[in-house]
């Protein structure tokens, strides 16, 4: 930590390699479902699957390897993903099936272990204490900045130079984010002291993962489906539904970036979850292009906050030297409800037999989610 200024040269940088991966990872959410469906002929579920499949392989490796960022320092962590990550998504150019695109997905679900994690734990290390919850709103700028960026960009390089040219822009992200991510800290003395955690999941962060996996769940069924969904409407404007999604994350992460670090938690998350519901319900119900719009902007005004909020109920239960091992598990949930979620509301889109049962599925889980806040929040804040 670096006295009370949060906007240093290093913590903008790192923030900026974040961006850069997610860019890499947003670049591929609306070709890959695409790519899965039209050319190799895969059905929704089997879209689902090739989207969140890499939520797998990162889910059962994070909490292993997230003490690693409290012991090595965040660049390690950072240059190893990143490296890992761009192998996976060349490992994309030449798959020809659904086979081969989830041996993909799963190499880059390695990188995507290391990564968030190391991003994540720098970006706090270089925060003022009572600035945390601003850090853990701007850090997440770069997640929907890549959203934003991401979709977008890949449409246009699939629309002007193929599938293939894609892949290779993912994978030169990532480069850049390995480049950027050497202002991280690094590794110090004091760090080879610092003992490996008795348990491979840290206690601090189960409950508030246990709230951001649920609601998150719905977030994947809406990367997976919404594109399709749109085509289906006869609009195709998925990359667009994207743009205002991440547009209006990333003007309330900025303009109300204290927010968390003012509001009570429990309140907010509440009316996190409840507003991400609202939203997928609207996109469900209302089957239109001024459906999807307005539905993706109020489930967008539910993702602002949610993360922050519960990121901050993990940072009061632990120490600067667990602060890896913490995150780790905190988004070991985020990684389940990709793989779990893209595959679980997949089928619930092929049973119904449209793409808006997934989206209605979604809405359930977030109103679940809206329900359990204050029990699960108090529980973690009496455990911390």
């Amino acid at each position: 930590m670096t006295g009370e200024r949060l906007l240093t040269p290093r913590f903008v940088l790192v923030t900026a390699s974040a961006l850069a991966y997610f860019v890499a990872i947003g670049s591929t959410l609306t070709v890959l479902p695409v790519f899965v469906e039209a050319d190799l002929g895969g059905n929704s579920a089997e879209v689902g699957l090739s989207v969140g499949v890499f939520g797998i392989s990162a889910a059962v490796l994070r909490p292993i390897l997230g003490s690693i960022g409290d012991r090595r320092g965040r660049r390690f962590v950072l240059t190893v993903g990143g490296t890992i990550a761009g192998l996976g998504m060349l490992a994309l150019v030449p798959a020809q099936s659904l086979a081969a695109v989830i041996g993909a997905r799963l190499i880059t679900g390695v990188g995507e272990a290391f990564t968030f994690v190391g991003a994540a734990a720098a970006a706090q290390d270089l925060a003022p204490e009572h600035r945390r919850g601003e850090a853990a709103s701007y850090f997440s700028v770069a997640v929907y900045g890549g959203l934003a960026i991401g979709p977008v960009l890949g449409d246009w390089v699939a629309d002007t130079y193929g599938v293939d040219a894609v892949w290779f822009v993912a994978a030169g992200m990532c480069a850049l984010m390995v480049l950027l991510a050497q202002v991280a800290p690094g590794a110090t003395p004091e760090m080879d002291a610092i003992p490996r955690p008795s348990t491979v999941l840290h206690r601090a962060a189960l409950r508030p993962g246990v709230l951001l996996g649920t609601v998150l769940m719905a977030q994947s069924g809406f990367i997976a489906f919404i594109e399709l969904h749109s085509e289906e409407v006869g609009v195709g404007i998925g990359g667009l539904a994207f743009l205002v999604f991440a547009g209006v994350v990333l003007a309330l992460r900025l303009l109300a970036a204290r927010v968390p670090d003012r509001v009570d938690t429990v309140v907010l998350v509440r009316a996190a979850a409840v507003a991400s519901a609202t939203g997928l319900a609207i996109i469900g119900l209302w089957v239109s292009p001024a459906g999807i719009v307005v539905g993706t902007v109020v489930h967008a005004f539910g993702q602002a906050f949610l993360f922050p909020a519960l990121f901050l109920v993990v940072l009061e239960g632990a120490s600067p030297t667990s602060r890896s091992h913490a995150i780790a598990t905190f988004s070991m949930f985020f990684d389940i409800a990709t793989g779990a979620g893209g595959l679980l509301l997949g089928v619930v889109a092929w049973a119904v037999g449209a793409e808006t049962g997934a989206f209605l599925a979604g809405a359930a889980l977030c109103l679940t989610a809206a329900f359990m806040a204050g029990p699960l929040i108090a529980r973690a804040r009496a455990t911390a």
